[in-house]
């Protein structure tokens, strides 16, 4: 790749960008200046509402007579009494705001230290806007007032300390506002941020991609010496600047029209820091955002459709940023794995003042891998024909020469996502039964749906084949040990890497509700799992890439993605390496069941463990134990070994 041609490429969308002004609009302007405009105007306009209706004066009827309540009212300033002249009941919302009943007696009740001194009643009309109003300011009025009869009553026993207590109010969180945005500012702050990200790329990639094709300049441009891949760099790059200009803007829109705000809190060395801080996450988020809507664009036949499926792209991002605003959800949960929806919170948390930089940076390290799962595919893609001249290719075709890499990334995405969102409303039902569900409709419905889709052989792509007994045997003999391997591997790693308690607390409490039997946890933790997992994963994902990678790259593929579909950063070096060996044993036996057979006694294994609250057995007999089964499940999974053949 020559650096000119890059520049070349990229000067070229630049200059039909900037000539078309809706795209400039679109792209830069509307989200980086008018939107933050227009909605801290709106809080502008909301707090001087609020100002004046802290300063509103009203009216109020006296339906009786309570010469020291009027009193105590006429003197905030804020209330004219009125009282019926001709003996007609006055009426809220007519000549006065409210009506307050006055019982008879009341003020002689109030001298005469009556234990009670009637009820007040307070009229108003729902249907009047200053009646509704005034009902705060009256019922805010009232409590005072018995206040100070209390005060008055308890000073005529004595207790004269009681009547202003002398107490001084500190906010511990005082401090750190001043130098901070309050949570529900930073979360606003971030949607802001959100929304440019997400127009920006879209028009940008909508305008590089589909217009182009549209245009019919694509296929010329793809007829020039430039290489291909220049030319999708070059697009890919255009659309990042476009988007981190459009970022950058808000950030300078936001700030300057804050801080001129009316209670705006901080200074703007203050305001710079907290953005600098929140700039690398930002970065990387935009980026993760451009290969999604180059991806969407690529896929697209017209600006429309692709600006229609950018929709959906908008609710998945506003759905996973929306988690910000949720005080309860941290980072110390599974979503600081989870792309978009961590970055937003770690990027809240900085702005807000109440950063966990561990957690942090877990939620970066993640989103680098985010960047690199979305950015290095879309660029590999959008420069084949099926991209760039928008090809429809035949299942047969795609299962002829292995056309997988983007319907199995659309999967991954797919299976991921729901299993965050729709397993947080299924555990909030049940646990156990929310797990099971969560395998059946995440795991194991995409994976058949995915098949009946493309019309793919279930028998072939899965290795749905019959096997020896002696391979279903070996396979459960070597799960005593990869327990103990898996333990291992744990400690090695929690060495750079320690897993906070509470983690693996909340995990417990949903894998192994207390009272459970274990009859009930090992169907939800080991044969869901064993089942539903190992058709997506050594079925579907296996199956497919088998076609284009040899076992050594096969095998190490599959249990990356198998770790990194767990969510947990503190687990992913045992479960990716019992990906692996899982991914092994269908190689080396042509049938999915081994793995299967595998997935469910270490499941079972460990479920068991974890119930009884026993450490991991790792004396010398039982290491030694573990040791002889692992080499008679090698032994039998070995014993006169073919070639696996279809007995189906």
């Amino acid at each position: 790749m020559r650096w000119s041609d890059l520049w070349i490429i990229f000067a070229k969308d630049f200059l039909e960008l900037v000539r078309k002004p809706v795209s400039l609009l679109l792209g830069i302007l509307l989200p980086g200046f008018f939107m933050p405009v227009f909605v801290l105007s709106i809080n502008d306009i909301q707090g001087k509402l609020t100002e004046q209706i802290k300063s509103l004066e009203f009216t109020i009827g006296f339906d009786g007579k309570s010469d020291k309540l009027k009193k105590w009212l006429v003197a905030t300033r804020r209330a004219e009494i009125v009282t019926s002249s001709t003996g007609v009941p006055l009426v809220p919302g007519t000549k006065c705001d409210a009506v307050l009943v006055i019982p008879d007696g009341f003020d002689e009740a109030l001298q005469t230290k009556e234990d009670t001194a009637g009820s007040v009643t307070l009229r108003y009309d729902s249907m009047k806007e200053n009646s509704m109003l005034s009902l705060t300011f009256i019922a805010e009025q009232l409590l005072k007032f018995k206040e100070s009869i209390v005060a008055e009553r308890l000073k005529d026993i004595g207790i004269v300390s009681q009547e202003q207590p002398s107490v001084k109010y500190v906010d511990i969180d005082e401090e750190r506002q001043r130098m901070h945005l309050t949570r529900y500012q930073g979360a606003s702050f971030l949607f802001l941020l959100v929304f440019s990200i997400y127009v920006a790329a879209s028009a940008a990639a909508s305008e590089t991609i589909t217009a182009e094709r549209e245009r019919n300049t694509l296929e010329a441009l793809l007829l020039t010496p430039v290489s291909r891949d220049t030319i999708v760099r070059g697009k890919l790059l255009l659309t990042l600047a476009i988007t981190v200009a459009a970022t950058l803007l808000t950030m300078v829109t936001y700030t300057l029209k804050y801080l001129i705000a009316p209670g705006a809190h901080l200074a703007v060395l203050s305001m710079l820091k907290l953005e600098l801080l929140c700039l690398p996450l930002l970065l990387m988020l935009a980026l993760t955002v451009v290969s999604m809507s180059m991806l969407l664009a690529s896929y697209s036949r017209s600006v429309q459709q692709s600006m229609g499926y950018s929709f959906y792209l908008a609710l998945a991002l506003f759905g996973a940023a929306g988690l910000a605003f949720n005080p309860g959800v941290s980072l110390a949960s599974p979503a600081a794995f989870m792309p978009v929806s961590g970055l937003s919170i770690a990027i809240v948390d900085i702005l807000s003042g109440r950063p966990d930089w561990l957690f942090i940076a877990i939620a970066t390290v993640v989103g680098i891998v985010y960047c690199a799962l979305f950015t290095l595919p879309a660029a590999h893609l959008l420069q084949s024909d099926e991209s760039l001249y928008n090809l429809q290719v035949s299942p047969q075709q795609r299962l002829r020469e292995g056309l997988w890499s983007k319907p199995l990334i659309f999967l991954f995405v797919g299976v991921f996502l729901g299993m965050f969102y729709i397993s947080q409303a299924a555990l909030q039902w049940k646990a156990l039964p929310g797990l099971i569900l969560t395998q059946v409709v995440c795991v194991l419905a995409p994976a058949l749906v995915f098949l009946k889709a493309y019309g793919l052989p279930f028998k072939e792509t899965l290795s749905w084949r019959r096997c020896r007994v002696t391979d279903i045997a070996g396979a459960a003999c070597l799960s005593p040990f990869t327990v103990i391997a898996a333990s291992w591997l744990f400690e090695i790693q929690s060495k750079f890497l320690p897993a906070p308690e509470e983690f693996f607390k909340a995990m417990n409490d949903i894998l192994f509700p207390a009272g459970t039997p274990l009859w009930q946890i090992l169907p939800t933790v080991a044969l869901a799992p064993a089942v539903c997992e190992e058709i997506l994963f050594r079925g579907v994902f296996q199956g497919l890439l088998s076609r284009k990678l040899p076992p050594r790259f096969l095998i190490p593929s599959i249990g990356l993605i198998f770790g990194a579909f767990h969510f947990s950063i503190f687990r992913f070096v045992p479960t990716a390496t019992l990906g692996c060996l899982l991914s092994y044993l269908v190689v080396l036996t042509g049938s999915i069941f081994p793995a299967m057979a595998l997935h469910f006694m270490h499941n079972g294994l460990s479920s068991i463990i974890q119930k009884e609250g026993a450490s991991m057995p790792v004396t010398p007999t039982m290491i030694a134990l573990a040791l002889f089964s692992f080499a008679v499940g090698v032994l039998l999974l070995c014993l006169k070994r073919f070639p696996a053949r279809n007995t189906d």
